[in-house]
């Protein structure tokens, strides 16, 4: 095919190396910690055969509905190699290879964890991948092409404010997804009257104990930021000639909606907890998000009103290394941060023989913590290593821009890295001598991750217009 005439990523391709990697994922996630015990064939065979009647109930409902999670992406992506960009014909026949490999898929999964030593083998397990295989299949059908549509407009409109709309739309959409999760949801009003009895569901603002002050502020700060994208998102619209009082009026208005819609629906999930108290961050968020674009907004009008058109070079380098010293300051805050919410509460021990025994620990088999806890655990602790190093990769990405040149800034970029990396592991280390923390190098990975993602975001997504012009990765838009 003409090159002229591809369509934009993501293409059958890209949805293939997605599909291999979910796989791969679900693979080594069903087999962790991966501790091999020879088990006779025959054995093994009879044991599947005796596998206990399926039995769902309050305490095992979260694994059901993780085991139909890991699957739907599974046959979604699969299917999406086969039939993006083409006709029915080749989604019913997609539909009818993937299907029968997903279930056989689910099944021989659970067949090999009987020679793997902490792994539970069960029915449900089995019934409940098919069932989510089914509900990937489905997914494609009803939304699929149309998701890679809304994909494709981040390589179709390069224009950065574009762009950090899109992202700001992927990332309300994972948060939104990551809320509800794992999904553990009933309508009944004797469960909704326990989970009441176990304080998840709190009616007074700020009625919520913490151990200590200092936990509670740093809650509060969470809270209060993940909300931010929201009001950024709201406030980026074209409200026309509405002052500012209006569109902030409006941010908290989405605030308002959005928090009450998400605590609505988190009081129906068993797992999750309920608290008007985020309605007030969502509130405040949303409205701190949209005063921070209409300040830059108003920054960016004096400066085009007050800065002559040709600078002197002197001018020129004292703007660059005033901006480098602004990010530089927030860079060290950021840091500060991190460093007080990875390492709180400081519970240092000098037992030597302990320290010494976590070391041995310590390189363990990747992701191994993730799987001593429940699902909900290991997808919130992924979630927040990459959405806290994200900032400071995107810090980074903002200080490279600064920089003259193609070079300068890739060095930045790279200089940005190495920094993440070592703060990461040095947080891991830390907690080596921490007992009431895990230290896991596979924790330091996913926050690289994070950072990474944040530097490509920073990076690619607010490429200065000159740049764009001087590549030619310009492309007009109809």
């Amino acid at each position: 095919m003409n090159r002229e005439m591809m369509p934009p990523a993501p293409r059958r391709h890209h949805l293939a190396l997605a599909a291999l990697a979910w796989t791969a994922f679900a693979v080594y996630g069903s087999l962790v910690p991966l501790e091999y015990r020879p088990t006779a064939w025959d054995d093994a065979v009879a044991r599947f055969r005796s596998l206990p009647p399926l039995w769902v109930g309050i305490g095992t409902r979260a694994d059901w509905v993780a085991n139909i999670l890991l699957f739907i992406p599974l046959t979604f992506l699969w299917l999406g190699t086969v039939a993006c960009d083409r006709g029915r014909m080749a989604r019913l026949a997609g539909a009818l290879v993937v299907l029968p490999l997903a279930a056989a898929g689910a099944v021989a999964l659970e067949f090999t964890q009987i020679w793997f030593a902490r792994r539970t083998v069960s029915r449900n397990d089995i019934l409940a991948e098919a069932i989510g295989g089914g509900l990937g299949v489905l997914l494609w059908f009803v939304i699929g092409q149309r998701a890679v549509a809304w994909a494709r407009t981040y390589s179709l409109d390069r224009r950065p404010q574009s762009r950090v709309q899109w992202l700001l739309q992927a990332y309300i959409v994972g948060f939104t997804i990551w809320s509800v999760i794992p999904l553990d949801l009933t309508i009944s009003v004797t469960e909704l009257y326990h989970k009441w009895e176990r304080g998840q569901v709190t009616l007074l603002p700020f009625a919520y104990r913490y151990e200590s002050w200092s936990a509670h502020l740093y809650q509060a700060f969470g809270d209060l930021m993940v909300f931010v994208p929201l009001g950024i998102w709201i406030a980026m619209f074209d409200w026309g000639p509405r002052p500012s009082r209006a569109v902030l009026k409006l941010a908290a208005m989405g605030g308002a909606a959005y928090g009450t819609a998400l605590e609505l629906v988190q009081l129906l999930v068993l797992s999750r907890y309920t608290d008007v108290t985020d309605i007030l961050f969502a509130v405040a968020g949303s409205t701190l998000g949209a005063w921070l674009v209409l300040r830059q907004r108003s920054e960016a009008a004096t400066t085009a009103t007050d800065v002559p058109d040709a600078a002197t070079p002197a001018t020129a380098v004292h703007g660059i290394v005033a901006a480098a010293v602004r990010w530089g300051i927030a860079i060290g805050a950021y840091t500060a941060f991190l460093l007080a919410g990875f390492l709180f509460p400081f519970e240092v021990t000098h037992d030597r023989v302990l320290v010494a025994s976590r070391f041995q620990e310590f390189a363990r088999v990747p992701l191994f913590s993730l799987y001593m806890g429940t699902e909900f655990n290991a997808i919130q602790q992924v979630l927040v290593r990459l959405l806290l190093f994200a900032p400071l990769g995107a810090l980074w990405g903002r200080l490279a821009l600064r920089a003259r040149g193609r070079a300068g800034r890739i060095a930045i970029g790279l200089a940005g890295l190495g920094y993440a990396a070592a703060l990461a592991l040095a947080i891991e280390l830390a907690q080596l001598f921490m007992p009431p923390k895990i230290a896991d190098p596979s924790d330091a990975a996913l926050c690289l991750l994070g950072a990474a993602g944040g530097l490509y975001v920073a990076a690619r997504a607010l490429v200065p217009a000159d740049d764009r012009a001087a590549t030619g990765r310009t492309r007009d838009v109809a």
